[in-house]
């Protein structure tokens, strides 16, 4: 994502969506907001970062298109009728599935997998026309990180993301022109919250609760219940609090029915 861009998506009014970003070859997935402009998805580097095990990318958000070219030998695949990223790594790449595999690889030989390497990291790049960008950070067990670049013009980006466990997650981002965001994440059994604080603005807060073939999602925007008796068929009843304008879906047949998103009723409007 070009600098012009990222200034772009932070002065207009952004199309925000819940996506569920899913890493096929280890079944993890995580539930992450993301900016929708037209027919492009931008994901936030935090999440990916999470998920994937992947370094940083120098913006808080990257394309499908963008991380597809980063990693060529993967296959990401944005579905927008089920709200869902898929990625499929079969040479395992990406650090979360060389250590997945390793993981299960060492457990079969009933040997311990390597500790999560702690230290400090940067980089320093440098072209022909003489612009400048240093990156710098502190890695420590794999659960907190604080990283901070900056070029040579003086322009500064900053992350710190903290996982002091498998049920919560918190970030921080930030920079010059930039406005700090601070994110967290609770995973409990099966309640999932996420809320998103932004200077001068509402505090995002979303959650989720699973119980037997009932999904119930809220957040400050809309409502959505979902019911799934049987894996063919699933009946969902949202509600848009702005309006009070309510919505009645029924699918049927091997699909997925996002409880993330409101379901669309119309093509016109």
């Amino acid at each position: 994502m070009t600098a012009g861009l990222l200034v772009l998506a932070l002065l207009v009014p952004r199309d925000t969506v819940l996506v569920e970003l899913h890493l096929v070859p280890t079944n993890e997935r995580i539930t992450v907001e993301a900016i929708q402009q037209d027919t492009v998805l931008y994901l936030p580097t935090t999440a990916l970062h999470e998920l994937l095990g992947i370094p940083p990318p120098p913006s808080p958000w990257i394309s499908v298109g963008a991380l597809q070219r980063t990693y060529p030998t993967t296959v990401i695949r944005w579905v927008p009728a089920e709200s869902r990223v898929l990625i499929w790594d079969e040479l395992s790449v990406l650090p979360a599935v060389k250590r997945f595999h390793e993981q299960h690889r060492a457990t079969a030989f009933g040997t311990a997998p390597i500790p999560t390497i702690s230290g400090p990291w940067g980089s320093f790049a440098v072209d022909d026309q003489r612009r400048a960008l240093l990156d710098a950070g502190y890695l420590w067990r794999g659960r907190v990180q604080v990283a901070g670049r900056v070029d040579d013009r003086g322009v500064t980006q900053w992350n710190a993301s903290a996982v002091p466990n498998a049920h919560v997650f918190l970030s921080s981002t930030g920079g010059t022109k930039q406005p700090t965001q601070v994110s967290t994440r609770l995973m409990l059994g099966p309640v999932w919250i996420l809320s998103t604080y932004t200077p001068y603005r509402p505090l995002e807060v979303a959650g989720l609760v699973r119980g037997g073939p009932v999904t119930a999602f809220a957040s400050t925007q809309f409502g959505v219940l979902t019911i799934t008796p049987s894996s063919q068929w699933t009946v969902q009843l949202a509600q848009r609090w702005a309006d009070h304008r309510t919505v009645g879906r029924l699918s049927f047949g091997p699909t997925f029915a996002s409880p993330f998103g409101f379901p669309v009723s119309s093509l016109s409007h």
